[in-house]
């Protein structure tokens, strides 16, 4: 059946729940294809790690490069742009903990988002050995605009020169004949 197929491919592609073939974006509000295709857009994305009491200082600044390196990339790779840097802080007791920094408009600028996962590790986390996960998330995300790109050899390169007529012919002189 269409249905069972669709869920085979959707496994043997490595789909994650929430996200479908069958929706439909351009489908009538109030379907079930226009809920599928609805529930199939990306709120945000992350990336985050465990790690254990005995991190040193140096491996903890590795962690949070590397946290925040990923989530960077899949908010890149898929052409999106983040409202919202949000840092996620698991306490040995397993008590979560988040902290948000929101931005005016919508931003994919790797050093923009930085500072800001920068400022709320600053700001919240005192002593790392008091957490066992921390976390990197890029929410309220909207598709960047498409920018055009322009080989940047092709930008740079001078123009070959305009040629001159090499005939006779080719020069502007006045026809026989007419007035």
């Amino acid at each position: 059946t269409p249905k069972s197929f669709a869920s085979l491919l959707t496994a043997a592609v490595g789909c994650q729940s929430g996200l479908s073939i069958e929706g439909d974006a351009n489908a009538p509000e109030g379907t079930v294809a226009a809920t599928k295709a609805a529930k199939a857009q990306r709120r945000s994305v992350s990336a985050q790690r465990t790690f254990d009491s005995t991190v040193r200082d140096k491996q903890w600044r590795r962690l949070l490069d590397t946290v925040f390196d990923e989530a960077h990339g899949s908010l890149t790779s898929g052409g999106w742009e983040a409202r919202q840097v949000l840092l996620k802080l698991k306490h040995r007791t397993f008590e979560i903990k988040q902290f948000t920094k929101s931005f005016a408009a919508p931003t994919a600028e790797a050093a923009e988002l930085r500072a800001a996962f920068e400022a709320l590790v600053g700001a919240h986390v005192g002593d790392h050995k008091d957490y066992r996960l921390v976390g990197c998330c890029f929410a309220k995300l909207s598709k960047a605009p498409l920018q055009e790109t322009v080989d940047p050899a092709a930008a740079t390169a001078p123009r070959p020169p305009k040629k001159k007529p090499t005939s006779a012919r080719a020069k502007s002189t006045p026809r026989k004949g007419k007035p």
